[in-house]
């Protein structure tokens, strides 16, 4: 492990990538999907389109549950909607951490895919 630690330090350091810790800036921070006590919201996956303001998010609900919930942004991520209800139907009876991906076909046609389990 420290080992692994050492060696991501030093990239960053060659690369000079800067490191922000957004953690505690309350007014940069967007929640997409609030959880209660008994529902957990998480293991998000997003895609971001050339545009650079379009951005897509999926979820599960419950750790490792059901998949279905999507959100988008028009805004760089400031501001979201829902898109559940455009979803198809089967895809709610889907389970486990969906993951999203902007795919180009050989046309050059770009399409959104969501993989998820199927029960």
């Amino acid at each position: 492990m420290a080992e692994i630690i050492a060696r991501d330090v030093r990239w960053q350091t060659e690369a000079k990538l800067p490191l922000v810790d957004l953690s505690q800036d309350r007014a940069r921070q967007v929640v997409i999907a609030e959880g209660t006590p008994e529902v957990y919201q998480g293991h998000p996956t997003t895609v971001s389109l050339p545009d650079g303001r379009t951005i897509f998010c999926v979820w599960c609900v419950n750790h490792g549950g059901a998949a279905g919930p999507m959100a988008r942004s028009r805004d760089g991520g400031r501001t979201w909607e829902r898109l559940d209800a455009h979803l198809p139907e089967g895809y709610r009876t889907h389970q486990n951490c969906p993951s999203i991906y902007r795919l180009v076909d050989a046309q050059g046609k770009a399409r959104l895919w969501v993989w998820s389990a199927a029960k």
